[in-house]
Formats: structure tokens, sequence, C-alpha cells
């Protein structure tokens, strides 16, 4: 990333980047389970259940990416999955919610949001997987360099 960027300007980046990478694994596990619902004998049970997988699937992909672009932590895959869920919302709107109630959908949606919090928080963590990374690299970094000192 450009650090002279300004930071709204770069975080703005960040979550259209996971935005993209949430379309495309909600994408991509919607097929998956589309190719599945061919061989189920009621596919018709099956097909909310697995729609939702996929969305929250591709929420949690979105949070990850968000996590690792913008900074680990739950804030940043939260506005992820809240800037996808309103995708899904206004998309929603115009397909129809269904005969469910207000409350079941708003928890559906908001599931969208907690799927890319987890998402992110998961980055949070996570260990660097270069060589001499941790407390003992730094060590033997500093040990190095005095050694280079006391040679000059």
């Amino acid at each position: 990333m450009n650090e002279n960027r300004p930071s709204g300007v770069r975080a703005v980046i960040c979550v259209l980047k996971s935005l993209a990478v949430s379309v495309a694994a909600s994408l991509f596990f919607l097929t998956i389970f589309a190719f599945g619902l061919c061989s189920a004998p009621d596919p018709k049970k099956l097909a909310l259940p697995l729609g939702l997988c996929a969305l929250y699937a591709g929420s949690f992909a979105g949070g990850v990416a968000c996590g690792k672009f913008l900074r680990p932590g739950p804030l940043s895959g939260a506005i992820s999955g809240a800037v996808y869920c309103a995708i899904v919302f206004v998309q929603g709107l115009g397909a129809g919610f269904g005969d469910r109630p207000a409350r079941v959908t708003a928890l559906l949606l908001l599931g969208i949001v907690a799927a890319g919090a987890a998402g992110a928080y998961l980055t949070q963590n996570r260990k660097s997987r270069r060589r001499g990374a941790g407390k003992a690299g730094e060590r033997a970094r500093k040990a190095r360099r005095s050694a280079m000192r006391r040679r000059a």
C-alpha cells in the first residue's frame, strides 16, 4: 500500500478489496453448493441453508482479507461484513425476503457481519512465517549487529 495516501482513502480501498474477495468466495461456494443441490432428493429444503452458508463463508473470507489488508482485529472485519450485508440487503429488497419475519431476516443478515468480524479476528494473532521472526530471531539479529560493530 502507498503510505502517502490518507488513512480514510486507504481504508475505503481495503474495504473494497475485501468486498471483492467476499463476492468471489461467495460465488465459489455457491457454485459448489449448487452442484451438491443437483443430486439432493429435495433441493428446495436445502437451498436456503446452503445459500446462507455461502454468504457467511464469503463474509468470513472478506473479513480475513480486510484483516490482512487494513489491520488485524474484529472491527475491520465487521466494517467489511457490514458493507457486504448492506449489499445483500439491497439485493434482497428487489428479490423479496420471502415469508420470514423481519427479526429473523435481521438476525440472518447480522450473521454476515459476525462472520466478517470473526474472519478478521482470526488474523489478529497470526505469527509471521518469515524466518527469524519473533524474539529469538530478534536476539540473533542484535547479536549479529554487535558482532559486526566489533569487527569494524
